[in-house]
């Protein structure tokens, strides 16, 4: 199945557009859309679907984020298990878990350690840089002792969300943890035991994206800062020479004006707003110039920008009203990511 991925451009008040963190020319003079920045927010599509409007997107949890973490869970007894025997039914993951009290200590006797900025990696992970690094144990560098880290840290929610979206990088295998629900699962065992090696080695080079359905999944957020995304990182076997991650999630929240779409704030105004589509293969690539209309070419993600001919995979045509768009493939035997961007303005 492929996936699409459409870029939504977020003008600002001051009539500029930022991409990438860098300003660029200013648009026409009009009243922008306001909308609230995010890194990175790609939606992700299957064929055929359409991009929710009337939906409201707040990012909960940024790459680079603060996490707590746990290290020294072991493939053998009888370091082997989850540090929480002595807190039970309140799992690691839990809201309401003590981290001043797990039942072993963990590498070094350092029990949990305090909050450390993400990402985090040993050995090198190509997609992961900066961060906070991980004992020499986690890799054959140090003898490949442990095989799970774990990970927790809060964020402010809404009880009105109904779904979640996030992205992570996981070498090797992942799962993601919502107020003590697992919601995310990637290249992992079935079942999930603290000391089990990942199936499979895991990418090291691209985010993986995914998404969670908290009615279905009975998950209420709080409006304070006491929910708990956490995350439990696996190798997969003791010859690894890597390990490392860092994620990002934002949940949605339904009915929001009518015809906002994901991102949009709830002050932003909707009168006569606009969507036109934005050619990211345009060099150079001035404000206004390229905006050509409600169709346009969706691009192979790799060729754009990077120097080489843009290679067109299929087209796409956009209801300027809503923003919902339908993509129609022209190149059958593409697999991979294709890409365009559009402008959301006010008229």
């Amino acid at each position: 199945m492929m996936k699409l991925i459409s870029r939504k451009q977020r003008p600002a008040r001051n009539l500029s557009r930022r991409r990438n963190g860098l300003n660029l020319e200013s648009l026409e003079q009009r009243t922008m859309l306001a909308v609230t920045a995010m890194e990175d927010p790609d939606y992700v599509v299957n064929e055929g679907a359409t991009l929710t409007t009337g939906v409201i997107t707040t990012q909960a949890v940024s790459l680079g984020s603060m996490w707590s973490r746990f290290e020294g869970i072991t493939r053998t007894a009888p370091d082997n298990v989850y540090p929480d025997a002595t807190q039970l039914p309140t799992d690691w993951n839990d809201v309401t878990y003590n981290t001043g009290n797990p039942s072993f200590t963990g590498h070094n006797g350092l029990g949990w350690v305090a909050p450390a900025p993400a990402p985090f990696h040993a050995g090198g992970v190509n997609a992961l840089s900066g961060g906070t690094a991980l004992a020499a144990e986690n890799t054959n560098g140090g003898g490949g002792t442990y095989v799970t880290t774990l990970y927790r840290t809060n964020f402010t929610g809404d009880a009105a969300a109904t779904g979640l979206s996030g992205s992570s990088v996981c070498d090797d295998g992942c799962a993601v943890y919502v107020n003590g629900t697992l919601v995310h699962s990637q290249n992992m065992p079935n079942p999930i035991t603290a000391g089990a090696n990942a199936p499979a080695v895991g990418s090291e080079d691209a985010f993986t994206n995914w998404t969670a359905d908290l009615t279905a999944l009975g998950i209420t957020l709080t409006s304070d800062n006491n929910n708990v995304m956490a995350l439990e990182l696996h190798q997969q076997s003791n010859t690894s020479s890597d390990t490392g991650f860092d994620a990002r999630m934002s949940y949605q929240v339904p009915g929001g004006p009518a015809g906002t779409r994901a991102n949009d704030i709830v002050t932003a105004p909707t009168t006569s707003a606009s969507t036109f589509y934005y050619d990211v293969a345009a060099v150079p690539a001035p404000d206004g110039a390229t905006v050509t209309g409600v169709t346009g070419n969706v691009y192979d993600a790799t060729t754009v920008g990077v120097g080489l001919a843009n290679t067109v995979i299929g087209n796409v045509t956009i209801d300027s009203a809503t923003g919902d768009f339908v993509y129609t493939p022209t190149d059958l035997d593409f697999n991979g990511f294709g890409q365009f961007q559009y402008v959301l303005r006010d008229n």
